[in-house]
C-alpha cells in the first residue's frame, strides 16, 4: 500500500524522476488483478472537470498491483487521482518515512508540508509544495473506510478547499 501512497505523491509535479507503472487505455473501469475486489476505474474527465472547475482531458489509467492511477494531463497543468480499494487507515503512518524519504529525489521540491484534514474521510491530510513558475501545488489523500482516494493539481490553481470537497465526492461514491 506505501507504493501506491507514494506514486501518488511521486507523480505530483515530479519531472520525470522514479519509474512510472504500465500505461493502460483508459476506459469506464480498469482491468485489475483478480485479487483486487471490487476493481476501481478513473473518474470521467467530466467529473473531474466538475468537481475541480477544469477542463481536463481524458485519463490515462496506469494500474497498480492495488488500484488505479488517473493521470489527466494538459499543458502545464496535471491532475492525478489515485484510487485504491482494502487498504486500513495505517497507511498514512506505515508510509511517512518512505514518503519523507521520496521527497528528497522530487526534482525542484523542497519541501512537502503535511497537515492533519478534518471532515474528509476517517484521516485525510493534506500537502502542498513550491511548483512551476511560483506556484502552489497541492493535493490530499484521505481513508475512508477501506477505499483510499488521493488527489494531486499541479500547475492548476484548484484551491485546497475544492480538492478537499472533490475527495469527498469521490469516497462518496
Amino acid at each position: 500500500m506505501g507504493s501506491a501512497f507514494l506514486l501518488c505523491v511521486a507523480g505530483c509535479g515530479s519531472t520525470g524522476a522514479g519509474t512510472s507503472p504500465p500505461t493502460a487505455t483508459p476506459t469506464a473501469t480498469a482491468s485489475l488483478a483478480p485479487s483486487v475486489a471490487p476493481a476501481v476505474g478513473c473518474p470521467s474527465a467530466a467529473d473531474v472537470g466538475a468537481g475541480l472547475g477544469l477542463t481536463p482531458p481524458a485519463p490515462t489509467a496506469n494500474v497498480l498491483p492495488e488500484g488505479v492511477l488517473c493521470n489527466y494531463q494538459w499543458g502545464t497543468q496535471d491532475v492525478l487521482i489515485t484510487l485504491i480499494p482494502g487498504v486500513t487507515s495505517s497507511i498514512f503512518s506505515t508510509s511517512e518515512t518512505a514518503v519523507k524519504t521520496f521527497q528528497k529525489q522530487l526534482t525542484g521540491v523542497s519541501s512537502i508540508t503535511f497537515s492533519s484534514v478534518s471532515g474528509v474521510g476517517d484521516e485525510a491530510y493534506s500537502y502542498s509544495y513550491p511548483g512551476a513558475g511560483g506556484s502552489t501545488d497541492d493535493g490530499i489523500l484521505a481513508v475512508e473506510g477501506t477505499d483510499y482516494a488521493g488527489v494531486s493539481c499541479t500547475g492548476t490553481k484548484v484551491p485546497l478547499t475544492q480538492i478537499e470537497a472533490f475527495v469527498r465526492q469521490i469516497l462518496a461514491g
